[in-house]
Order: C-alpha cells, then sequence, then structure tokens
C-alpha cells in the first residue's frame, strides 16, 4: 500500500487565480501513481487530502485523471485512472459537504484509489463506505445550519476546534484478513 497524502494550495493564495497551482500539484501527484503502476499496474495506491477543488474541476478529473466510475479504473492500462470515491458526495449526504464556505458546501477533501484497492489482493476498498466523518462533537451551530469548527486565528471568538473542514474516510481490508 502507497499513499500519498497531499495539500494542495488554497483558493485564497493561489495567485493565478485560475487553479493552476492545484492543476500542478495534481498533475505531480499523478505523475508519482504513473510510475508507480508502470512498475505493478495492480498496485495498491492512495492519494487523499485537501485538495481545495472540488471532483468537477480540471484539477481533479484532468490533471490527476480522477473518475467516478470504477469501470473506468479498472479498465484503464495504458493511461491509468483513480477512482474519486467522494466524487458523488452532495446535498443527499450529511453533511453534504467536506467544508462550508461562502454560504455553500463543498467536498475540497478526497480519497482517490487505483483498480489494485478495488480487487479482492491485497489492500480494498468498498468505494460505497466513503464518507465525510461529521460528529456532533466537530459541529457547530450557524444559523439553521451547522458547519465545521474551525480553529481559528489570534483574534477568533467562541470555540474553536480541530479545522474547517471536516475529515473524510474509507475503510480499507487485507485479503486474508477479518
Amino acid at each position: 500500500m502507497i499513499v500519498i497524502a497531499a495539500h494542495w494550495t488554497s483558493r485564497v493564495t493561489d495567485k493565478e487565480g485560475d487553479g493552476g497551482r492545484r492543476a500542478d500539484y495534481a498533475e505531480d501527484c499523478y505523475g508519482r501513481v504513473r510510475a508507480i503502476l508502470h512498475e505493478n499496474s495492480d498496485a495498491d495506491v492512495i492519494v487523499c487530502g485537501d485538495f481545495n477543488d472540488e471532483f468537477k474541476d480540471v484539477s481533479i478529473q484532468t490533471e490527476l485523471h480522477a473518475t467516478d466510475s470504477p469501470d473506468a479504473v479498472r479498465n484503464a492500462i495504458d493511461e491509468p485512472r483513480l477512482l474519486d470515491l467522494l466524487a458523488a458526495w452532495g446535498t443527499a449526504n450529511d453533511p453534504p459537504g467536506s467544508i462550508h464556505g461562502r454560504s455553500k458546501w463543498s467536498v475540497f477533501d478526497h480519497i482517490c484509489v487505483t483498480r489494485g484497492l478495488l480487487d479482492d489482493r491485497g489492500w480494498s476498498c468498498d468505494p460505497k463506505n466513503a464518507r465525510v466523518v461529521a460528529p456532533d462533537e466537530f459541529r457547530h451551530k450557524v444559523g439553521r445550519g451547522f458547519e465545521p469548527f474551525a480553529f481559528g486565528k489570534a483574534n477568533h471568538k467562541g470555540p474553536r476546534g480541530y479545522s474547517d473542514h471536516f475529515p473524510v474516510a474509507v475503510e480499507l481490508s487485507v485479503a486474508g484478513k477479518d
């Protein structure tokens, strides 16, 4: 199992303003994944973290080569694909995103896996159990809704939390292990 944990440039500090720096991070992550899969096309690789972009964005779909289709990942050999386990996360879920800002929910936090994690050899995951983790201890009421407790800046008033993002998770298993 190889895990690439990434924290891409925020939308606030990306000086280019068009997501170019996040696209560069995505391209770098994909290059590393592609090199690993060149050596072993069934390698178990996870690329995860705060990408500061949503699934629909160029950085994720074009530069990281992520998709929401397990079949596309399983069938992509020459040009490997990654399955974004949170691509379909949205308004039907609680919470509807991993971060709340500018009066809307977004999924900026992702777990993307190679086809090796979709088989029954070595490490595997069930894409259906990927989720945003948001227990009551991580939430605070804002108007008629809620959002993550932020750790805040120096002049922050009110309770502080761990992050302005909710964590994301997926259960992993190893073949032959209970």
